[in-house]
């Protein structure tokens, strides 16, 4: 009976070291995935979010010396 319990937690102990070895390297692949082969896809995917351009109009005024004499009208 000691033998038995003890094959078991053997197998146990195997089974837990095996799932948790290919977690890690399936979360090592993805991240070799996410950070090598697909980098430049997420860098577009980034800057097309953050960048936007606009045109702003701005309105035009007149340009004035220290004499209150016009320099530049537009």
């Amino acid at each position: 009976m000691g033998l038995l319990r003890r094959v078991k937690n053997e197998f146990r102990t195997i089974l837990i070291l095996v799932i948790i070895l290919f977690s890690f390297f399936t979360l090592f692949f993805r991240l070799i995935n996410l950070q090598a082969l697909e980098a430049q896809e997420y860098i577009e995917s980034a800057n097309n979010q953050h960048t936007k351009s606009y045109n702003l109009f701005a309105k035009r005024g007149k340009i004035y010396d220290r004499n209150g004499k016009e320099l530049a009208v537009s």
